[in-house]
């Protein structure tokens, strides 16, 4: 299982939001999650692309791991 925190990113490209999926995508093929920790324009990023509806996306890292135990 994985957190990422994305808080410091300032924005991504379509690489980078490629490398994003590619993690997940492992990490579902080995029975694990990816949760993520972004706002700002990198979170219009996942909106506009509709991915916020693949990834479970949190304001701060505390929650995001928290959100593994539930």
């Amino acid at each position: 299982n994985f957190v990422l925190n994305m808080l410091s990113v300032p924005w991504l490209d379509s690489s980078g939001l490629g490398e994003v999926f590619a993690t997940f995508k492992r990490a579902r093929e080995r029975r694990g999650e990816v949760k993520l920790v972004l706002r700002g324009k990198s979170y219009s990023l996942f909106t506009i692309t509709q991915l916020d509806k693949v990834f479970e996306i949190f304001d701060n890292p505390e929650d995001a791991v928290k959100s593994f135990s539930s």
